[in-house]
């Protein structure tokens, strides 16, 4: 998986590495909000974050064109 965050602190990474999470969602008040061992696993806890968020978990069909 490629990188998307940088650990500017080193924090982060060790704690992850050692529980053996590939992925952690951190919220903005850096609160944790869930971690997955794989990957795979980031999608569903994504759309767990939206559901409590009360936002649609896949992007809004365009409108159609008038004209």
């Amino acid at each position: 998986m490629d990188q998307v965050a940088v650990d500017l602190d080193g924090f982060y990474l060790p704690w992850l590495r050692a529980a053996g999470y590939e992925a952690i969602v951190v919220r903005p008040d850096f609160y944790f909000f869930g971690a997955v061992t794989d990957a795979a696993q980031l999608p569903a806890l994504l759309r767990q974050l939206s559901a409590q968020l009360g936002v649609a978990s896949e992007p809004a069909a365009p409108a159609p064109r008038s004209g």
